[in-house]
């Protein structure tokens, strides 16, 4: 009921009930990494990310944004420049942890073509969704029906 209130639904076999958010993102890249594969991310990222990579045999790869500039969103171009044949996955928290930045619908976009070109799963930390202190709207990856199949939503309720 809580994600149908943003417009989200799932099949009960869609779902999988894991002991935190940790949880399923460990088991989301365990699912989608062979060793030695690459998951694409914006720095700063959630340290734990790091982690899970690591204990999934993967190599976490950042794309840098600075407080400069409000921590703007890389260029399409420097996630292209990162993408090689090992790459995976593109794995987002919106809201971003720790920066708070909310990401706009056209750079959410940019990663749902991003997706499409290069044939990459999404891994959407959405757990902070409620936590959107700005005036820009939270957009959900779940909300492109066209990438339902690449998508990997990740929630919690703690």
């Amino acid at each position: 009921m809580y994600l149908h209130n943003y417009g989200i639904d799932f099949d009960l076999d869609e779902i999988l009930v894991t002991n935190g958010a940790s949880e399923a993102l460990f088991f989301a890249l365990m699912c989608i990494c062979d060793p030695g594969d690459e998951v694409l991310t914006i720095d700063p990222y959630y340290p734990n990310y790091a982690s899970f990579c690591k204990m999934a045999d993967a190599k976490l790869v950042g794309i840098t944004t600075k407080i400069e500039n409000q921590f703007e969103f890389p260029k399409l171009e420097e996630f292209e420049e990162k993408i090689t044949d090992k790459t995976k996955a593109i794995l987002l928290s919106n809201p971003a942890n720790p920066t708070g930045r909310v990401y706009c619908k056209d750079e959410i976009d940019k990663i749902v073509s991003l997706a499409k070109k290069y044939d990459l799963f999404i891994l959407a930390d959405e757990v902070y969704r409620e936590f959107n202190f700005t005036d820009k709207p939270f957009i959900s990856f779940c909300d492109y029906k066209e990438i339902e199949d690449r998508v990997v939503l990740v929630d919690s309720i703690s």
